[in-house]
């Protein structure tokens, strides 16, 4: 398996064009390694599992020779641990959070910003949602506090898997607040938004709208009188103005039915709610019927829903649609236990927010890199994919790792799947070889010992 310029060309214009767009505070006369070289060293790092700087650092020296092949600027000497986590703490946060989803949306993904409204099924998805690092928490009489440490509260694409934007809380109930700053850093034109029902204000709905983007948010008991007002509406026969679809589903040991109903917000709400909330168009109930096989027994759940979208009545797959996007709203929570239980990123013991910020969103990034990974490997012959784990330990070796990357940058997937690493790993399996031969039937003797030997016993009895 050669080294060949795709690799490392695509790899140092990256590191050229952090040079150019992100500033290094630290003093250049003295540096030894630019910030480019260590920024993919920590990526990459964190691509192989390494839970903290001193792995980083182990993993560079193991592999140095393979590395100066791809990036420029590495020398005889090895980064230390100390200088890698110098280097996350002194970043400004919001200008590496703003350079790399500008590089992978605009540069290597190739979005382009339309004028014109995309269809619903061709628009992406953006999930709001905060995740706490655990170890921030602060302890009393021993007991770590639920409602202490910081948050990250992130803006995930779905369309292209990647973090757009993210910022620190240090509490639960400023997540709202932190999705509106988060706003004007993102193109969010056309875009739908979702988020948990604690986000749901009306000041979050119209920073959405303002910024010529649509949301599909969730509704509990804690809106009062407007929860009260969508339940009541759904107690009664639907009108005829109502959209509505099923679908039915089966896996880990259940079935799963849900039926989703859709109604305008004139036949839902009273006038002196649709005055409190001007920029709800439409009102959802999700009504989920799952049936556990182990025990017999039969579960049901209500779950209601806002949205900015109007019905489409000549798209007959409009209440399918409007489905897709809640259900991808829980692919989030999925990406949340990953980083956590492949990355270790709940176990950060440091309170610095600027190393919080770039050492998450360098996780995240590796994260991406290996779930395109992931998704894009053939399946076996159960129907699965490679763990995380198992991708984590093929990234030992750089040259594995920097193929993952190239892959998910070009978004082609066969730059990893022509890497014989996997393959004698058992990661990927080759396929196998058909071919039109056919092996002759052995002739059998008309008489003799050796017929009876080839016809055995059976032979023996039939011959008397």
């Amino acid at each position: 398996m050669g080294i060949t310029d795709d690799l490392a060309k695509p790899i140092r214009q990256m590191q050229r064009s952090i040079e150019l767009s992100v500033v290094d505070p630290r003093n250049q006369a003295l540096i030894s390694y630019p910030l480019s070289t260590l920024s993919v060293i920590i990526v990459l790092a964190r691509m192989s599992g390494c839970e903290n700087m001193t792995a980083a650092a182990h993993f560079y020296a193991e592999n140095k020779e393979k590395l100066k092949k791809y990036i420029y600027g590495l020398g005889d000497e090895s980064p230390t641990a100390q200088t890698l986590r110098r280097v996350q703490s002194i970043l400004d946060g919001k200008h590496v959070l703003e350079y790399f989803s500008e590089y992978f949306v605009n540069c290597c993904i190739g979005i382009k910003t339309v004028d014109t409204e995309p269809e619903l099924k061709d628009r992406d998805v953006i999930s709001c949602d905060g995740q706490n690092i655990r170890a921030t928490r602060s302890t009393s009489r021993g007991d770590k506090r639920k409602s202490t440490g910081y948050d990250i509260v992130q803006m995930y694409s779905h369309k292209y898997g990647i973090t757009l934007s993210q910022k620190i809380t240090d509490k639960k109930n400023h997540e709202a607040q932190a999705i509106i700053e988060m706003l004007p850093m993102i193109n969010a034109v056309h875009c739908i938004f979702t988020w948990d029902a604690i986000n749901t204000q009306h000041k979050t709905l119209k920073a959405v709208t303002e910024a010529r983007g649509d949301f599909i948010v969730c509704v509990k008991s804690n809106q009062g009188t407007l929860y009260e007002e969508i339940v009541t509406a759904f107690e009664y026969e639907l009108p005829d103005e109502a959209v509505s679809a099923a679908r039915t589903s089966s896996g880990h040991g259940r079935i799963e039915q849900k039926d989703i109903a859709v109604l305008p917000v004139e036949l839902t709400l009273t006038k002196e709610m649709r005055r409190k909330w001007p920029d709800i168009a439409t009102v959802i109930c999700v009504n989920t019927t799952r049936y556990i096989k182990s025990s017999g027994k039969e579960q049901t759940e209500k779950r209601y829903f806002i949205s900015s979208i109007e019905i489409d009545y000549d798209d007959e797959d409009y209440a399918s649609q409007i489905q897709d996007v809640i259900l991808l709203r829980w692919q989030v929570e999925v990406s949340h236990w990953y980083l956590d239980m492949c990355f270790m990123q709940d176990r950060l013991p440091l309170r610095n927010r600027d190393y919080i910020n770039n050492h998450t969103y360098f996780t995240k990034m590796a994260f991406n890199i290996l779930s395109y990974v992931k998704n894009h490997c053939p399946e076996d012959r159960q129907g699965r994919t490679p763990s995380m784990a198992s991708l984590q330990y093929a990234c030992r070796d750089a040259e594995t790792a920097i193929r993952f990357c190239m892959a998910y940058v070009t978004q082609d997937k066969r730059y990893f799947l022509e890497d014989e690493r996997l393959y004698l790993l058992k990661i990927l399996k080759s396929p196998a070889i058909k071919d039109d031969y056919v092996e002759p039937k052995p002739k059998i003797p008309e008489n003799g010992m050796a017929r009876l030997a080839m016809l055995g016993r059976k032979g023996i009895k039939a011959h008397g």
